[in-house]
């Protein structure tokens, strides 16, 4: 499950923890004692897609040395020690707080067989927005890493970047909407804007609980922004992305003036609804409720 969190001993005596949960914290083994000679252990942290995970050291003290050879932590951005590194860690400096650029993390401790400290105290959040690469397969992104169980937080700023190959189109579509409501989408809102330049068109502001529309980008980028104000939360949202083909002559209407919003509803051609409905047709759907 989402929250759920567990940790195994290994045939050693190792120890491996499975973080699934929105943020939390974690310690070197025997912790404020000083940790082990001879230890391994690794924590790999998943938390909600279209979040990030966020690490920040409270306590540092590793044995150290220039190449932290001796005793040491390495950090990965994914789900293994085959993913980027994004550090090894070891002496008396804890690191900066260290960001992951999807929803996974993979973090690993060693000591060697001298010389212990006291080891390591940190927490982890989760973090909305980044850049996400649309693939063929169906990708989902939640508003807030806690949907389903709470409502999103007051004063949120999220932006996500979604990038296709070259050549390609980004697909969304909403599943679940359900934002605080108000005539002009001035609290809380959702942008979609076509493309991630400063002038990028931008395709709707949405509010309240009327779902959008199926949304494809007319080059392989689309950026959507959440906004929420310091009063009122709701539900939240979740969308699914996938890369696409692009469709010839599809058509979003401009967006009128201050003046006379809301928003009209984006126009789109006949052929993206119709593969999209295809598509859903087929049975393909979100795994939340």
């Amino acid at each position: 499950g989402i929250c759920d969190f567990y940790s195994r001993e290994g045939p050693s005596g190792g120890c491996k923890f499975e973080l699934n949960t929105a943020f939390g914290q974690l310690t070197s083994p025997g912790y404020p004692e000083d940790y082990p000679n001879d230890k391994e252990c690794v924590w790999h942290f998943v938390t909600t897609p279209g979040h990030r995970l966020q690490l920040d050291f409270i306590e540092f003290e590793i044995e150290p040395h220039q190449d932290c050879a001796y005793d040491r932590i390495d950090v990965y951005d994914g789900s293994s020690v085959d993913a980027p590194s994004l550090g090894t860690y070891c002496g008396p400096r804890a690191p900066e707080k260290i960001l992951s650029s999807k929803n996974e993390l993979y973090l690993f401790f060693h000591s060697d067989s001298s010389v212990q400290r006291k080891g390591f105290q940190a927490h982890y959040t989760s973090v909305c927005g980044g850049t996400i690469r649309a693939e063929r397969t169906v990708g989902y992104v939640y508003s807030h890493a806690t949907y389903g169980g709470s409502n999103y937080e007051n004063r949120v700023a999220c932006e996500w970047t979604l990038l296709a190959e070259d050549g390609m189109s980004v697909e969304i579509q909403f599943t679940n909407f359900e934002l605080e409501e108000e005539v002009h989408c001035e609290y809380d809102y959702v942008e979609i804007y076509d493309g991630d330049s400063e002038n990028a068109m931008r395709l709707g502001r949405y509010c309240g609980n009327k779902q959008p529309n199926l949304f494809i980008s007319s080059g392989p980028v689309l950026r959507v922004r959440f906004r929420a104000d310091d009063t009122v939360t709701a539900k939240g949202f979740v969308f699914e992305y996938v890369e696409t083909d692009p469709v010839e002559g599809l058509i979003y209407t401009e967006e009128p003036g201050p003046t006379t919003r809301p928003p009209l509803e984006p126009v789109i051609n006949e052929k993206a609804n119709n593969r999209f409905l295809a598509r859903t047709a087929a049975g393909r759907r979100p795994y939340i409720h």
